[in-house]
């Protein structure tokens, strides 16, 4: 790209502040992490279940799991069964498979199977879409491969591979989908004195695990196996008093629940960002919490344990859209990002999240637009960009340069216009004068 000296001195005025390539506000906000204050649920609230011995009542809920057509698994305890509503809160089926489930403890859900973790049978039940048992993973045992007790389950879709709280073993396992054993995760303070595991989560790159009898949460590298931090619960929160049940959410948030009903929201480095309580919101017909679950859309399902029925705490719709908008970026859909955030913030214009968002990418588009030299595109982002940040210093100066470049085009058409005016004229008046000359001989 030619530049001129106007061009070359806006340039060094600019790289005094700020860089051409790399503007500070370049990197995606999906690393930089959910703000959970800006998932204000909405005001409808919904319940499933009832407590009830009979067909669809609850007795003893225990674990929750969404399936990808939003319908909702409860597993009962007392019942021995799992049970199966529709996203409006209707039972559509009661799941027995007999005497292979006793105790359901923990679900998980692949896209197409339903797992579901036997506390006392010490082994995983695999349901297909006809929810009928194909397989059972595991037994009693302390080899590789079998279980003692355990307490949850996850499934990660990279590896189409099971992880499992196995307490009673005092580690974490991972299965391939035929229950062969792929590794172990383990937590020793000593040689003599190794912890329980019983709550598992998965964000990112690492396994976090809760071991409540030492108040400790432990993240573990997932393909290593090792330890790469401890989270000691007293330091980070003071009312944190006892810890039962952790969960991810979008490989962004860890979600921790207490005995005191309280849900904390925290970051990837165990940072508090919010906190929920059913008590503080008023739900006066709540009587306690229960296990929790946040599907992918951002709702909080939470079972409420005197009442044995389950309460959907739904995301707004603002929320939802960001999430859709961060899914789009992962998959390399921009520009249609760029489209939802903007009709977002239509909607809610004091979205923290949502302008960070969209000042980041549309910074990024920007830089890519002025790689490619395609200054047309570069300019209208400029100039939608400062409406929304006026004040953003990088994007004034680009557009100060990109407008003394359509300036510099515009008045150097207006110069040869002139030059070949004048030429026309000087012509046109030397044609004269030779015709005034001839007519005077």
């Amino acid at each position: 790209m030619r530049l001129y000296i106007p061009e070359l001195f806006v340039l060094l005025i600019a790289s005094v502040f700020w860089s051409w390539e790399t503007p500070a506000n370049s990197v995606s906000s999906l690393e930089q992490g959910i703000f959970i204050k800006e998932v204000h649920f909405s005001s409808k609230r919904y319940v499933y279940g009832k407590k009830s011995r009979s067909v669809g009542g609850l007795q003893e809920p225990n674990s929750l799991c969404v399936g990808s057509d939003e319908s909702l698994y409860v597993s009962d305890k007392k019942r021995s069964m799992i049970l199966k509503f529709n996203k409006d809160g209707l039972l559509e089926s009661e799941i027995s498979p007999g005497q292979a489930l006793v105790n359901p403890n923990s679900m998980a859900f692949d896209g197409q199977n339903l797992f579901i973790l036997d506390r006392s049978l010490h082994h995983i039940l695999i349901l297909d879409k006809s929810e009928s048992l194909v397989k059972i993973l595991g037994k009693k045992g302390s080899e590789k491969g079998s279980f003692l007790y355990p307490q949850d389950i996850l499934y990660s879709p990279g590896r189409q591979s099971l992880i499992v709280a196995d307490t009673g073993n005092l580690r974490i396992q991972e299965i391939d989908g035929e229950g062969k054993f792929i590794q172990a995760f383990v937590y020793a303070k000593s040689a003599l004195e190794v912890g329980a595991p019983t709550s598992i989560a998965r964000i990112g790159k690492f396994i976090y695990a809760l071991y409540p009898d030492y108040n400790e949460i432990v993240r573990f590298h997932r393909n290593s196996a090792s330890i790469d931090k401890i989270f000691h619960l007293p330091e980070v929160s003071d009312t944190l008093k006892r810890p039962i049940q952790i969960q991810g959410f979008h490989d962004e948030v860890l979600l921790l629940r207490d005995g005191s009903d309280s849900i904390y929201f925290l970051n990837p480095d165990g940072v508090v960002m919010d906190r929920f309580e059913v008590k503080k919101e008023l739900f006066s017909v709540f009587s306690k919490i229960g296990s929790l679950l946040m599907d992918v859309r951002g709702n909080l399902w939470v079972i409420d344990e005197r009442e044995s029925r389950i309460w959907k705490f739904p995301s707004n719709s603002s929320f939802q859209t960001l999430l859709n908008a961060q899914e789009m970026i992962k998959e390399g859909q921009s520009d249609k990002a760029i489209d939802e955030i903007e009709k977002l913030l239509q909607r809610d214009p004091q979205s923290k999240k949502a302008l960070e968002l969209y000042e980041a990418q549309l910074e990024l588009r920007i830089s890519e637009a002025l790689k490619s030299e395609d200054y047309e595109s570069a300019y209208n982002d400029l100039q939608s960009l400062l409406k929304v940040f006026p004040s953003n210093r990088l994007a004034l100066t680009r557009l100060r340069v990109l407008t003394w470049k359509k300036h510099r085009e515009t008045l150097w058409n207006l110069c040869l216009g002139l030059i070949c005016l004048i030429l026309f004229w000087l012509f046109a008046l030397h044609i004269y004068e030779r015709s005034q000359e001839d007519t005077s001989q």
